[in-house]
């Protein structure tokens, strides 16, 4: 098929298992639609979690388990911080019923039907098609013309780039720490906390890149705040996410607060830990 557009690039995962599974939605009870074998390369559209949405080498659109794969040096993305996720695309659908194909083309099976007023996420373009997520966690293909404003973002706009010029670790007591990242432009990230047995803070600087002077892995002797990881992303928003492991915890909770000092362009991410009621 002749595209009329190029496609949006993303990194790829390389399966390291004997047989990947490629599932219908972001769940192990989900069905499994095809099946990967060791050494096939796939285009990593969206992390949610634990699950890829992925492309495989025939256009067809699935979710795979992290677990699966390992990235173009060799590492397991289940053990790196992955920072290449999909923009937030969102999409409105302009017609009556509109038809989610399997592949990239008309004479391709229907596998789910939007209707008007539905919001989608669009992960990828072929041409005048898109790859989108439907709200039920499906994955599929739809035309362009059944999409408000699809037209208008097969190309990410143009930004200078924010650089994170430094990170630093700060000791407080021992219920609280800061982390204060030293910025060339007032954009603040896009912050996530995760709980659970692993907790850690997530920080997405989107249109960033690092500092020269900053270690991928820097090691901080807190009682909170275990290690400070960093990468950076190329895909559809240059980006640099920075991952802060914290100490596990027994009876007691994070508290999270944001500080963006505007005169100095510092952003500070105040973390303590509080007792559970």
């Amino acid at each position: 098929m002749e595209e009329s557009a190029p496609g949006w690039r993303y990194e790829q995962g390389r399966v390291v298992v004997s047989v990947g599974n490629m599932r219908a939605r972001p769940s192990l009870d989900s069905h499994i639609v095809a099946k990967l074998p060791m050494g096939a390369q796939v285009d990593l559209l969206l992390k949610k979690e634990t699950w890829y949405a992925v492309k495989h080498s025939d256009d067809r659109l699935a979710w795979a388990h992290e677990m699966l794969f390992a990235n173009s040096q060799g590492q397991s993305l289940q053990q790196t911080v992955y920072s290449r996720t999909a923009d937030e695309r969102r999409l409105e659908v302009l017609v009556t019923v509109g038809l989610v194909r399997e592949q990239p083309k008309t004479q391709s099976r229907v596998i789910a039907k939007i209707r008007k007023g539905d919001i989608v996420l669009a992960l990828a373009n072929r041409g005048e098609w898109y790859a989108i997520e439907i709200k039920d966690g499906s994955l599929g293909w739809a035309h362009q013309s059944i999409l408000s404003g699809a037209d208008g973002i097969s190309e990410p706009q143009s930004l200078e780039w924010n650089e994170v010029k430094e990170i630093r670790h700060q000791l407080v007591d021992g219920d609280e720490e800061r982390v204060f990242f030293s910025l060339s432009h007032h954009r603040p990230p896009q912050v996530l906390s995760v709980g659970g047995g692993a907790p850690r803070v997530i920080c997405d600087f989107i249109g960033a890149m690092v500092g020269k002077d900053i270690e991928r892995v820097i090691r901080v002797r807190g009682s909170i705040v275990r290690e400070i990881r960093v990468s950076e992303g190329e895909g559809l928003a240059p980006r640099v996410r920075v991952a802060m492991d914290l100490e596990e915890l027994s009876g007691a909770d994070y508290q999270i607060q944001p500080v963006f000092i505007e005169k100095e362009i510092v952003y500070s991410l105040i973390i303590r830990r509080i007792e559970r009621e």
